[in-house]
């Protein structure tokens, strides 16, 4: 009988097949921005403003094509899992629950910019428009009832709202960057940033600390909200500071450009003469990471504990200030 020799076989095989595999064309992609995937179909993926393609999150929408609304400005969860979404530009309340969301419409509200629970868990909202205004927001089965709790001459964007401890609101304004504390008697303003037009973000802070963030000069100023004393702790690379969190002992900041083509600023451009000589802290540049395993770049953030250790300037904004303030030897940089 004749003995095949599949060793053999097997090299021959490989042999023929090589040629194949040496002939095929190379393809090459190179992804620097998440621009290069716009026309890619994703599907459990996400990419981010790196250009880097990730897994994601699943996601579900609970609200479509719902009139009146083009954009969701705020969200906020009530103890019994329920999430309210302030909407615009047509002043609607989006209430969802039980994966169903439900419109309500409040008459003259415009842009609902903020929402928070108040201490007896009641929905208040922060409006926009030609008017800025706090409502306390009821709901009696499809109508939605408001009461008017906070409104002042030249206000007419509530940006943010946030709820102490103690139950006192405090108020995030524009255009004349005014912060506003409400408790049982009349509003109270506590502070107001000069040189700015919007106060777009807060955030509390230890004991009587606020922090709030400007437009146009992209600033975050540390208040105290019995005295109203302020400084400026950080200047953004960009001209508005729109989100703040405080996480233990770290305040995390996020700045964002108006897309205006050719705008370029340097950290420290908008910064106003009234600082003193509160220290801006630059942004460094972030380096990505090689090896995929390694975890993603820490974001900016400031170190509370290192800031509280600074001099405060001996000026304090409010106060009569020369009109060019003089040149100061400035500390090191956070």
């Amino acid at each position: 009988m004749k003995r095949i020799n599949r060793p053999g076989l097997a090299v021959l095989l490989l042999v023929v097949a090589n040629p194949l595999v040496l002939a095929s064309d190379v393809s090459y992609w190179t992804h620097s921005t998440a621009d290069d995937y716009a026309e890619a179909m994703l599907e459990n993926l996400v990419v981010t403003n790196y250009g880097d393609v990730q897994l994601t999150r699943r996601l579900e929408p609970l609200a479509e094509g719902m009139p009146g609304v083009s954009v969701v400005y705020a969200l906020v969860e009530a103890p019994d899992g329920t999430v309210y979404a302030g909407t615009g530009p047509g002043g609607i309340i989006l209430r969802i629950r039980d994966g169903q969301a439900q419109r309500f419409e409040l008459p003259g509200a415009g842009n609902i910019f903020a929402l928070v629970l108040d201490g007896q868990g009641r929905l208040l909202a922060g409006t926009g428009g030609e008017a800025g205004k706090v409502l306390r927001v009821s709901f009696d089965g499809d109508e939605a009832a408001t009461e008017e709790m906070f409104a002042a001459e030249g206000v007419r964007y509530v940006w943010r709202i946030a709820r102490h401890a103690d139950g006192k609101l405090y108020v995030a304004t524009g255009p004349t960057a005014a912060l506003y504390e409400l408790g049982d008697g009349e509003p109270r303003q506590v502070f107001t940033a000069p040189g700015e037009k919007n106060l777009l973000s807060l955030a509390l802070g230890e004991g009587d600390t606020l922090y709030v963030g400007t437009d146009p000069n992209g600033l975050v100023w540390q208040v105290n909200r019995r005295t109203g004393e302020s400084r400026v702790l950080f200047d953004a690379a960009e001209p508005e500071v729109t989100a703040l969190l405080v996480s233990g002992r770290v305040l995390y900041v996020v700045g964002a450009a108006r897309g205006e083509a050719g705008m370029e600023e340097e950290p420290g451009a908008g910064m106003p003469e009234v600082m003193g000589s509160a220290t801006p802290i630059t942004r460094q540049p972030v380096v990505l990471p090689v090896d995929p395993d390694l975890p993603p770049p820490e974001p900016d953030r400031l170190p509370l504990d290192e800031i509280r250790e600074m001099q405060d300037p001996p000026d304090l904004p409010g106060q009569d200030q020369p009109e060019e303030a003089p040149d100061q030897d400035q500390p090191d940089e956070l």
